[in-house]
């Protein structure tokens, strides 16, 4: 259920009191979930996840001494610069890839924020484009929906991957892709 305004500026919460705590796997090493996926050991480690990036805000660490943790608060407000934690989120998460490991993205809901740094991984690291990392993402987790301002910063992202790319420049450093070792 949606609670939502007419306003187009307003801010609106999804109400669901029902648990998510599946595992949604994205690409090699790479899986998105709720809070409650994070909080459900049985899938953490059916899914052999090593890592966990947990972008929600208010949840503390279930597991702190079985996972690594990377935490970033972040709002889900169109607001929030998300842009600015790109290179931080690829780093956690390919370190962890390259190294035989596996990753948990949470937020909250796991529908905004968390679906944004899934994309910014696969824009950033995967060099995918952004229609073909969202479609991937749908399909792997359909109820996705980053918010409005997420979308522009993802978009501003993949512009410059594709002109640095074009241009053979060096990537800035809020753009940087982290190498495969």
């Amino acid at each position: 259920m949606y609670d939502k305004s007419t306003n187009s500026n307003s801010i609106f919460m999804i109400i669901d009191n029902s648990p998510d705590e599946k595992l949604h796997h994205i690409i090699d090493g790479v899986y998105i979930g709720s809070q409650d996926s994070a909080f459900n050991i049985a899938a953490l480690n059916e899914c052999k996840i090593t890592h966990i990036l947990n972008v929600a805000t208010g949840i503390k660490n279930a597991f702190p001494d079985q996972f690594k943790y990377l935490n970033i608060e972040l709002l889900d407000v169109p607001e929030t610069n998300i842009y600015k934690v790109f290179t931080r989120t690829n780093e956690f998460i390919q370190q962890a890839v390259t190294n035989n490991g596996r990753v948990l993205i949470h937020c909250n809901a796991g529908i905004s924020r968390s679906a944004s740094i899934a994309l910014a991984y696969l824009l950033g690291i995967h060099r995918m484009k952004y229609e073909d990392a969202y479609q991937l993402l749908k399909t792997t987790r359909s109820n996705i929906k980053p918010n409005d301002g997420f979308v522009q910063q993802l978009k501003q992202y993949a512009e410059e991957i594709a002109q640095s790319n074009e241009n053979n420049a060096p990537l800035s450093d809020d753009i940087k892709q982290v190498p495969n070792e």
